[in-house]
């Protein structure tokens, strides 16, 4: 059981990791029928972006022992019996952040969104966006509107950011608002149903599944 952890994958080859309340290495894989406990992250994270597949996923940002908020660690899954995956860390994030958006691949990635407070204090919400070549992240066009607890799903050139809150001190309420991603800018995008922040996202920019999440940040039920 865990929460504020990240994921990536397909329905039937999925990988989560990571989580809190306080910051976990831990990291389990999906077949499409259970899950299998698997190699442990390097650093503990929660609160931070996932992004990639089962056989090579990318974990961003977030909260950790450190608490920089620069953290990134790269998976990758190997068919050898003795050694059937590992994490191994991965260039920093340009900036710092927490409860952040992430898409893409581990050699195409994207982080967006996201606090730039540190944990447990008043989130400060920010709008950049940086995109990672397995290497190293550069920073691309911002958001067009700054957000956290927001999610996102789709490759790096054609991503999705949909939910969050976009101003904690105006209202408790999570937004509706998505956008989309062309790999150069952002754009306006349909809206949500129903606004709410830390949700699930899954699919491409134009064949997307939003999942579950809380209304508001001070939601006790979810």
């Amino acid at each position: 059981a865990r929460k504020y952890a990240a994921g990536c994958g397909t329905q039937d080859s999925a990988l989560v990791f990571g989580a809190g309340p306080t910051a976990v290495v831990k990291t389990e894989k999906y077949d499409g029928t259970s899950w299998t406990e698997t190699a442990d992250m390097g650093i503990a994270q929660k609160n931070h972006g996932g992004a990639g597949s089962q056989s090579a996923a990318l974990s961003c940002g977030g909260e950790s022992p450190s608490n920089t908020g620069l953290v990134t660690q790269e998976f990758n899954n190997s068919v050898n019996v003795i050694t059937a995956g590992a994490w191994a860390s991965g260039g920093n994030l340009g900036t710092a952040r927490n409860r952040l958006g992430g898409a893409g691949t581990q050699t195409a990635g994207l982080a967006f969104g996201g606090s730039v407070s540190p944990g447990g204090g008043e989130p400060t919400v920010t709008n950049l966006s940086e995109s990672y070549n397995g290497s190293s992240w550069s920073e691309g066009n911002n958001l067009g509107t700054s957000r956290y607890g927001v999610q996102g799903c789709g490759p790096q050139t054609a991503a999705l950011a949909v939910g969050g809150v976009i101003n904690p001190n105006s209202g408790p309420g999570a937004t509706r608002d998505t956008e989309e991603y062309n790999g150069t800018a952002w754009s306006v995008g349909g809206a949500m149903i129903a606004g709410r922040i830390s949700l699930g996202a899954a699919g491409t920019q134009t064949a997307a599944l939003a999942i579950q999440g809380c209304i508001s940040p001070a939601a006790t039920t979810c």
